[in-house]
């Protein structure tokens, strides 16, 4: 070697024992399991205001991504009953979020779509979620914001976009993991 050449060895990555992948496994759970309690206290906080259910703003959400949807197509989205979906749009009817019309390609099938006032309900929910999530990254920073972002856009690629209801929730997520993160007291290593 020449004097401006150094060496460089190349560790090779050490798998995790069973025990340690077991303990970081129950680790995750937990903190999902709490980071799901908080996200959905502050969506329940969100939808409430504007005074729907959660399955009725996870409705509205699928709505809002589509131009016009079979009622079969939604309830298979929402994994509900086709009965128990129909429910949910009967309500939506009621309170003007929601319209069905027929189908211009098929008369016998009833396509529903969100209203201009379901939308302006979607997107006031929606940017109050923002705003949370806003407040919380704050003290976060950009290059972890990042690393929340990265897994987001692999759940919502085209090919997924029709099962994820709104990219929000998933940020609060990650933004939850993170937040319990920091907070946790750390492990020493064993």
């Amino acid at each position: 070697m020449t004097g401006n050449q150094t060496e460089t060895k190349v560790q090779t990555p050490v798998e995790p024992s069973p025990a340690a992948t077991l303990s970081l496994a129950q680790e995750i759970a937990e903190l999902i399991t709490q980071v799901r309690r908080v996200s959905l206290v502050q969506l329940s906080t969100q939808v409430s205001e504007g005074n729907i259910s959660i399955p009725q703003y996870t409705l509205l959400s699928f709505l809002n991504q589509t131009g016009g949807i079979t009622m079969s197509r939604l309830a298979e989205l929402m994994q509900h009953t086709s009965p128990a979906t129909t429910g949910l749009v009967d309500r939506l009817v009621s309170s003007g979020f929601v319209e069905r019309y027929g189908n211009p390609t098929d008369r016998r099938q009833v396509l529903v779509k969100i209203t201009d006032k379901g939308r302006e309900l979607v997107e006031k929910i929606k940017s109050k979620i923002v705003a949370f999530v806003i407040n919380q990254t704050t003290a976060i920073g950009a290059s972890s914001l990042a690393i929340i972002a990265g897994p987001t856009d692999l759940i919502t690629s085209p090919g997924a976009a029709a099962l994820v209801p709104e990219p929000t929730t998933l940020g609060l997520l990650g933004i939850g993991i993170l937040g319990l993160i920091r907070r946790r007291p750390r492990r020493h290593a064993r």
